[in-house]
């Protein structure tokens, strides 16, 4: 059953996998309550950005009904304020109610995603994936990398700007990257940059266009991987997912940019695709899965999240950590799920009962420290 708050999108049925006629209704919440965003043509310096939040309301309706489909029931609450997060909370018990939070903005917010959360942390509901400590960590790139290599994890030498007329520390190549973005907003062909001017032009016309600081990280010229990891306790690495850049042969122009992911009549768009699971030697298998791990734990993720990762001469770096990754039908998570031997519905099924199966244990440990006191 999917109940819609608000909201008349039609979603498509490809998600749908009609169970058994008998299939016990799954252990777990009563209800999951998924909140969304949807995307406000007013906060989009360039309006092709919005493709990406476009997304998220087709990938709302694609978990709500492939959820339905395994008998969990579902209402829908569409978020495009602070006002409609206390609303949604104030109607449902904090006790059976899982959050399942698909907001990526809120107009005005920085912290949109995490912002989301407040009502319902406070009123003690469970919120599937990350924490909004996780969620603030991990939307800045700067503080992620200073916070993964005082960690000891492999990054890349980086700096960020705020008005582009900072002194460089930095070796070039370098690509640049709007610090609070994500599905590659502001990334393009220009965005590797080979020397100090071109850089601080990059730079300023960035800060212009985003209205937010600007990181500058060493390009490293080799191999691209995504890597998808689930549960809590032990965490589990997924099958390990490559960027293969096609027929494209310049190293400058291997860049996951944002036509690369949006821009059906780009040559990115159309040359770039995945190898699933990826093809490595066990030794780079190795580092890849041992760095993913210990950023997922060493970030605070929860559930699920997906790491992103480039090397330059047999060097592993990372480059994001995300959690609450794109669960669309074709979003790497799901890709590396399928892989796994996992349905879509399945594939939800498991990250619901990782998340319920924390909020137990995280209640009982609540209930502990009470009657302690």
């Amino acid at each position: 059953m999917v109940v819609r708050m608000s909201s008349k999108e039609e979603s498509s049925d490809e998600s749908l996998e009609p169970p058994p006629s008998k299939r016990p209704k799954p252990r777990g919440p009563e209800l999951i309550l998924l909140i969304y965003s949807a995307p406000d043509p007013g906060e989009y310096s360039d309006p092709s950005d919005m493709l990406a939040d476009q997304d998220t309301v087709i990938t709302a309706h694609a978990i709500a009904n492939a959820l339905g489909s395994i008998r969990y029931p579902v209402v829908m609450a569409l978020i495009r304020s602070m006002d409609d997060a206390a609303r949604a909370a104030s109607q449902f018990d904090p006790t059976t109610t899982l959050v399942f939070n698909l907001c990526e903005e809120i107009p005005g917010r920085i912290d949109g995603e995490s912002a989301a959360q407040f009502p319902f942390q406070h009123m003690g509901f469970h919120v599937i994936g990350g924490t909004p400590e996780n969620l603030d960590l991990c939307r800045d790139k700067g503080l992620t990398q200073k916070f993964l290599a005082n960690q000891g994890i492999p990054t890349a030498p980086h700096q960020v700007f705020l008005t582009g007329d900072e002194p460089v520390d930095m070796p070039f190549p370098v690509i640049t990257k709007p610090i609070w973005e994500d599905s590659s907003a502001g990334i393009t062909r220009d965005s590797v940059i080979f020397d100090e001017p071109s850089l601080r032009r990059r730079v300023k016309e960035l800060i212009a266009a985003y209205h937010q600081p600007i990181m500058a990280e060493m390009f490293l010229d080799g191999r691209e991987f995504n890597i998808s990891v689930w549960g809590n306790e032990t965490p589990i690495v997924l099958p390990l997912a490559e960027t293969l850049f096609g027929e494209v042969q310049e190293a400058h122009a291997k860049v996951l940019n944002f036509d690369s992911k949006w821009n059906p009549d780009s040559v990115e768009y159309n040359e770039f695709t995945v190898g699933c699971p990826a093809m490595v030697d066990a030794e780079m298998d190795r580092q890849i899965r041992t760095i993913a791990l210990a950023s997922y734990q060493a970030t605070g993720c929860h559930d699920f999240a997906r790491i992103d990762m480039r090397e330059k001469d047999g060097q592993l770096c990372v480059l994001e950590v995300n959690p609450n990754p794109c669960l669309a039908l074709d979003s790497g998570f799901v890709r590396a799920s399928k892989e796994a031997g996992y349905s879509y519905p399945r594939m939800l099924r498991q990250i619901v009962e990782f998340s319920w199966k924390r909020a137990k244990k995280e209640r009982r440990r609540a209930n502990a420290r009470q009657l302690a006191a």
